[in-house]
């Protein structure tokens, strides 16, 4: 599900765990990434500003449509955890 990849991507870019059940799904991306930098041999704006990358995946995840009821609560629940992460990190950044 897309909300899910995006809530996936949000929580690595915010350096907070996934749940459990995802961590299969985290190290896929996590190694596709790794092989795509490693391919390029330089990083994209998106990998060098964290902040314009979050607010890319905040964008497409508000913009993505609505997913069942019961599995709306928990995903709900990723994002703003992720958000709140990221917002704490921007507070503790110097620059």
């Amino acid at each position: 599900m897309r909300k899910q990849e995006l809530c996936l991507q949000l929580e690595i870019l915010a350096e907070i765990d996934s749940p459990p059940e995802f961590a299969k799904a985290r190290l896929e991306y996590q190694v596709r990434r790794l092989s795509a930098a490693m391919a390029h041999q330089d990083r994209t704006a998106q990998d060098q500003d964290t902040m314009a990358a979050s607010l890319a995946l905040m964008r497409t995840y508000w913009l993505t449509g609505a997913v069942s009821p019961h599995e709306s609560v928990p995903i709900e629940a990723r994002f703003e955890r992720a958000l709140q992460a990221l917002r704490g990190s921007t507070r503790r950044d110097p620059c």
